[in-house]
């Protein structure tokens, strides 16, 4: 014989009504406490990127910015910036690492 279950949810969770055993019920709260941390995260790699946006904007040679920028910022591979800039791979590379010393950092510390 079937038994009618509904979930509801509350600020308290998630709480079966007609069943005892509530797969349903547990899945929503698992759903609900991934997204709840998938926005955590986002928003902690949003205010990341905008501290990072920050620093390249303080450097002072814009072809430095625009290399530092297209790599961190919009996640661009090496041969899309060349392709985009027209600048050769290992022409990026310097302006990268100048970039990140007009930072205050060297290519070791982007590993740490």
């Amino acid at each position: 014989m079937a038994e009618r279950c509904t979930a509801t949810m509350s600020e308290t969770g998630v709480h079966a009504q007609g069943a005892t055993n509530d797969k349903i019920g547990e899945w929503v709260a698992r759903l609900d406490d991934a997204q709840e941390q998938c926005t955590k995260f986002y928003e902690m790699a949003l205010e990341n990127a905008m501290i990072i946006d920050m620093e390249i904007c303080a450097v002072p040679d814009s072809k430095q910015r625009t290399v530092l920028r297209m790599r961190y910022i919009d996640g661009l591979m090496w041969d899309e910036i060349s392709e985009k800039t027209y600048y050769s791979e290992s022409w990026l590379h310097k302006l990268h690492q100048k970039g990140l010393n007009a930072m205050g950092l060297c290519e070791e510390d982007m590993y740490l």
